[in-house]
């Protein structure tokens, strides 16, 4: 970079064009080129190199406005990219006591002592460690048709992790980051991708949840995330990660037709001493094609 006539500019750490002139560019964007309007011929401007980057801890202690995610710079310069983490004001003479068991009742009180003996406890008061469930367990992925899939999990493993949670976040999308899944479009009736919440509430382990509206013999990738009432924290709000949810294992599917479901009900009725009345209702899933035939059996052997 470079200062001149109280104006920054960014220039090419190596140049092999014309030894009479050259293109400089906006500090901000290194694609926008600027030229220099001096009132004077420049023929010794100091040339500034980056340092290489430091990482800096930045404490806001108010914010007015809405907030703004943290952002890299447009040119090429350190910090290639930023992060931002949520944390409890600095107290030097506070106890931070770790190991305790989350999701658990804690009593608290304190006393004091100086040269004449031990105050009185205070109050007691309560409190409980809390935290983000764990991602869920045994997800499975299987083909429905050629334009949807089915998804299965279990609750998280632990059953402390398990505690609070509400519902379940499925996302699934045909790129394997997830952007489209991320975007506010998503939904749960949304084309090739969507975002779809589960309420605890409306059924029990296994959880269950088809997706359609695919393209057949497209890949797509799945992932299912625990929600409870503690609020994730945005750590890198232009990331791949945006916040710090415990994402399930990915699995990808490639959706095509499959064979029906067997019927949903088989009822007989006797009609007589020589005939019998035989009524089927048609399987819950096709495969994707149109049902053409049925094939009923009857003998009087069960093998």
């Amino acid at each position: 970079i470079i200062f001149l006539e109280n104006k920054w500019f960014r220039i090419s750490s190596s140049y092999a064009g014309s030894e009479t002139s050259f293109n400089i560019a906006t500090l901000s964007d290194p694609l926008v080129e600027d030229f220099y309007h001096g009132t004077k011929d420049i023929t010794g401007g100091t040339v500034f190199a980056w340092s290489g980057g430091f990482e800096w801890t930045i404490t806001f202690h108010s914010v007015e406005g809405q907030i703004q995610p943290l952002s890299s710079p447009k040119h090429s310069l350190i910090p290639l990219d930023s992060a931002i983490s949520i944390g409890l004001k600095n107290c030097n003479s506070c106890l931070h006591i770790s190991g305790l068991s989350g999701w658990e009742t804690h009593y608290t009180r304190a006393k004091v002592k100086n040269d004449n003996g031990w105050s009185p406890f205070t109050s007691t008061i309560t409190a409980m460690p809390k935290a983000i469930p764990s991602a869920p367990t045994a997800l499975n992925l299987n083909m429905v048709s050629g334009t949807c899939l089915e998804v299965s999990f279990e609750p998280p493993a632990s059953v402390k992790s398990d505690i609070g949670v509400y519902a379940y976040t499925v996302q699934w999308d045909h790129i394997d980051d997830f952007r489209n899944a991320n975007d506010y479009t998503a939904s749960c009736s949304s084309s090739r991708y969507g975002s779809c919440e589960i309420s605890t509430l409306a059924s029990s382990p296994p959880f269950n949840l088809e997706l359609c509206g695919l393209t057949e013999f497209e890949t797509y990738f799945v992932r299912v995330a625990a929600r409870n009432h503690v609020l994730v924290q945005s750590i890198d709000p232009t990331g791949a990660s945006p916040d710090n949810t415990f994402w399930s294992t990915i699995l990808e599917a490639i959706p095509t037709d499959q064979q029906p479901n067997a019927p949903k009900s088989l009822t007989v009725k006797p009609l007589g001493c020589d005939s019998l009345q035989i009524n089927l209702t048609p399987p819950i899933r096709d495969g994707g094609k149109s049902i053409t035939n049925y094939v009923i059996d009857w003998d009087t052997n069960i093998e």
